[in-house]
């Protein structure tokens, strides 16, 4: 009598795909090509952005409750002179300032970062903020695990384990913003860059 041996079916992304299969690797790939694409105008207007939803679409006003006099700006600003500048008043006549984790996007007008610049880290600091960044990433971070390894079949273990890594510290990255614990947040982005 012989052992009765089965083998366990499996799929793998590469290229010996069934041609009836085409049109979902070309939809993937779109997806893939989209999200990406998406993901770099969403990080790199995200100044633009700010000002669009908490300034002219009038969301400051309404979601920014921080006191406007206990607002500093690192770049040495003074926010009250810049509020009034920018017309932020609501619709009481008061002057509004965003906080950490206020408005659609943190403040693009006053850096209350304490490494007194601009960042991913200060925008994204709020829940809509964070929300956009991870359904944005994530088809470019499945295409890393799709596709992480290409035809590299020495290294594959070194490759996963790079990604398990990297998923670990980007998700501690959009948990802990910089507004919660900034040297917490700080070593965290240096470990998963």
């Amino acid at each position: 009598m012989g052992l009765a041996t089965f083998k366990i079916p499996t799929y793998t992304f590469s290229r010996d795909r069934p041609k009836e299969n085409d049109w979902t690797s070309l939809l993937l790939l779109v997806l893939l090509l989209l999200f990406t694409s998406l993901l770099g105008v969403y990080m790199f207007s995200m100044p633009f952005l700010s000002w669009f939803f908490n300034d002219y679409m009038g969301q400051g006003a309404r979601l920014c409750t921080a006191d406007p006099y206990e607002m500093v700006c690192f770049n040495g600003a003074d926010y009250i002179e810049l509020a009034k500048s920018l017309g932020r008043y609501t619709s009481e006549g008061k002057l509004w300032a965003c906080g950490c984790e206020q408005g659609i996007l943190s403040d693009w007008a006053c850096a209350i970062d304490p490494g007194a610049r601009y960042s991913l880290s200060l925008f994204i600091s709020t829940a809509p903020g964070t929300g956009a960044m991870a359904a944005l990433s994530s088809w470019p971070i499945t295409a890393m695990w799709l596709y992480g390894s290409g035809t590299i079949k020495t290294n594959r273990f070194l490759i996963r384990l790079s990604l398990i890594v990297f998923q670990f510290f980007y998700g501690c990255f959009l948990i802990d913003t910089g507004c919660i614990n900034q040297e917490l947040h700080t070593q965290v982005v240096h470990y998963f860059l």
